[in-house]
This record gives structure tokens, sequence and C-alpha cells, in this order.
């Protein structure tokens, strides 16, 4: 179930530098007409491996309100089917 006000709130906090940090998972899964937000969470580790858990074959993103992008698994070029994945993070995990 999408809860619109939760998406809206993801989508202004997400890299607005303010603290506290918030970590933001979504996909967009076949079917959807647009991203969903999966999980929110003030812990990294948690929202990680969450974002871990999630196939690759479709589109993902690990964000936060300070940085943005955290990790994400996304097309190559746009309208491109072929997905790549790159993960930011290790600078971040503890």
């Amino acid at each position: 179930m999408r809860i619109t006000e939760m998406e809206a709130l993801a989508r202004d906090m997400v890299g607005d530098g303010k603290m506290p940090n918030v970590y933001f998972v979504s996909e967009f899964s076949k079917g959807k007409d647009g991203p969903g937000l999966v999980m929110i969470s003030r812990d990294l580790n948690a929202a990680y491996t969450f974002w871990q858990s999630l196939p690759r074959t479709f589109e993902t993103t690990l964000e936060d309100r300070l940085t943005g992008v955290l990790a994400s698994t996304e097309p190559i070029a746009d309208g491109s089917k072929i997905l790549r994945t790159w993960d930011d993070t290790a600078r971040m995990i503890k």
C-alpha cells in the first residue's frame, strides 16, 4: 500500500542537508506508476540491509537527507532496460 503523504515527505527531505539524518529506500517494480517508498529509517545499517535484499531486476534507491542518493540500481542510460547497481555507502557503514 502506497502512502502518498510519506512519499511527498521523502521527496521534500532527500538531500535537504538537515538533521536528523533519515534514510529512504524506494523501488520501481513492474506495474507501479512510479517509485514507491518501501522503508524510512534513522538507522543506516537497517536501511542498507533492506536495500541490499531487494532484487536487482528493477530500479531501487537508498537515499538520505544529508547526501541524497547513496546507492541505487538504475538504467545504464535513459530508456535502457539494462540496469547497473552502484553503492557509495562503504565510507558510511560501520
